[in-house]
């Protein structure tokens, strides 16, 4: 369930426990292109993670990434859970975009 997912991405989060949730973090996206039911999102999907692990978790490593991950999916769950279909495919690609601004910031000072 994707609401189970979120809490304990919030625990792992407030733990600092990036291992825990880099692997929740993925399962979550994984189960929204699973609920998509499209099959081309699930194609490009896979690809891109297959292709980008390594640098997704690095987005997350500065202080407070995991917690500002998290809101993100909290609003993309908010959304989804109001049938707002409009919200939720924005707030998707605002964390998207989010993901990799944190990631080219975590590339820029080191």
């Amino acid at each position: 369930d994707v609401r189970a997912l979120v809490l304990a991405m919030e625990d792992a989060a407030q733990a600092e426990d990036m291992s825990r949730y880099y692997a929740l973090n993925l399962e979550f996206h994984d189960l929204l292109v699973k609920i998509a039911s499209n099959q081309t999102l699930a194609d490009l999907y896979l690809s891109i993670v297959n292709r980008t692990h390594l640098f997704r978790r690095r987005g997350l490593v500065h202080q407070g990434s995991l917690n500002t991950s998290n809101q993100e999916h909290r609003q993309i769950l908010d959304a989804l859970e109001r049938r707002d279909a409009a919200e939720a495919e924005r707030l998707l690609s605002l964390h998207v975009a989010r993901g990799w601004t944190r990631l080219a910031s975590s590339v820029e000072t080191h």
